[in-house]
């Protein structure tokens, strides 16, 4: 099953770039991922590519500044799941390895802080944009509009949390 969301979202994905549809885009990317996660975890290095390609051609800052947010919480995910091992390593914090398990607990909080100032570099779209466009694509409750109206809200409360999360 998760082959055939895969494909479906593959393929969604794709015409969403070509109509340049950023909602469509971000939805079908999400639903991507997480079926080529759930196919296999090694999957996680496609998946992280793909985002920063899309990212590196998108020119939405809103859909940027997801983009950014999305990568974060993998960065963030990675980082935890495994976050013993990374700290026990003692390496230069520059260059970044191009593989991320290679990375240290000090190159994972720096690429999640070098994210986080790359989704709020432009704030003014984001305090313009009501987070109630964005619903398909963000997990939401009754109380999630009330206390994040707008996108900007919605993603400094995420990079607040990952921040603490990593630290």
């Amino acid at each position: 099953y998760p082959q055939m969301v895969s494909k479906q979202a593959d393929k969604d994905l794709k015409r969403a770039l070509k109509k340049g549809d950023s909602e469509a885009t971000m939805r079908a990317l999400i639903d991507w991922s997480i079926a080529q996660t759930t196919i296999s975890p090694d999957n996680i290095s496609n998946v992280i590519t793909r985002i920063e390609k899309i990212l590196s051609e998108e020119k939405n800052p809103c859909t940027c500044a997801l983009l950014n947010t999305l990568l974060i919480d993998i960065y963030t995910d990675l980082y935890n799941n495994n976050q013993w091992q990374y700290d026990q390593r003692e390496i230069p914090l520059l260059p970044l390895p191009d593989d991320y398990t290679e990375w240290s607990g000090e190159q994972f909080k720096y690429k999640v802080f070098s994210l986080s100032k790359d989704a709020l570099s432009d704030i003014t779209p984001l305090q313009s944009a009501q987070l109630k466009e964005y619903a398909d694509i963000v997990t939401t409750d009754e109380y999630t509009f009330i206390f994040y109206p707008t996108l900007y809200d919605f993603i400094a409360n995420s990079i607040i949390t990952n921040l603490s999360d990593i630290a």
